[in-house]
């Protein structure tokens, strides 16, 4: 069984913990093409394709500017503990035992737009770069098209036939050919009561698939039906709403 989750757009401002073991990247050599592209752009161009502020722009045009050739865990730190955005706080991942991460790295691959696919203690620096930026990156015409095949390829072979359960994004998922994975896929659903329904309130479904992996890490969940005993935060297994691929966890 492997775990897919997203990226977030922010990153800790702070290194910590100091945890010793780490990776680097599986395709640092197409990140680093990647790099060349875009150290090509102005901060305009930068703010219009991304569609950020100036001011984020010019963070960015300076972190690919300075990118490194070499990673170091002097300066850089692992993807776990560097991303800030609402699944990581529910993952909560500076709290995990060294056992706990080590079962965290072989289970769980983060899709990236600049990276590609990280496991939990490669070591990265902060960008911005979405899996879904309109912008050519040699004979391809966006994100998707520069990774899907290398992508789909890696994880399915890292599957083997085993189930994937997905709790990245849409637009991150869309970064596989999941028809191409020879593997069953299962999407948890996050959905919480109001207005008189059920439904999915994107700022708490992500926290909830970060809460997700962090139960699934701490209980060593390897078969797809003990997820369905997710409880956290007063969510409950929904089988009437759920079907084979789409799992329905609800919570009011």
């Amino acid at each position: 069984m492997r775990l897919i989750l997203s990226p977030a757009k922010t990153f800790k401002p702070e290194l910590f913990p100091d945890f010793p073991e780490y990776h680097t990247p599986l395709f640092m050599d197409k990140t680093q093409e990647l790099v060349k592209t875009m150290q090509q752009k102005s901060p305009t161009e930068l703010a219009n394709i991304m569609h950020i502020s100036e001011k984020l722009a010019d963070l960015n045009v300076g972190r690919f500017q300075n990118f490194p050739s070499k990673f170091s865990i002097k300066t850089e730190k692992q993807a776990i503990f560097s991303f800030y955005g609402d699944a990581y706080r529910g993952l909560e991942a500076n709290t995990l035992s060294r056992e706990d991460l080590l079962f965290c790295d072989k289970h769980l691959r983060i899709l990236s737009g600049l990276y590609g696919l990280l496991r939990p203690l490669d070591l990265i620096t902060p960008y911005r770069l979405e899996m879904g930026t309109k912008t050519p990156f040699g004979e391809y015409k966006n994100g998707y098209d520069y990774w899907k095949e290398i992508l789909t390829k890696t994880l399915k072979k890292e599957l083997n036939g085993a189930t994937l359960i997905n709790l990245a994004s849409k637009e991150y998922f869309s970064a596989l050919d999941f028809t191409k994975l020879n593997a069953p896929v299962i999407t948890p659903v996050f959905q919480q009561f109001k207005n008189g329904n059920y439904k999915t309130i994107a700022i708490l479904a992500k926290r909830a698939r970060g809460q997700m992996v962090r139960f699934i890490v701490k209980n060593r969940i390897n078969t797809p039906k003990d997820i369905t005993s997710f409880q956290v935060d007063d969510y409950r297994f929904i089988p009437e709403a759920s079907d084979d691929s789409h799992w329905v966890f609800q919570k009011g």
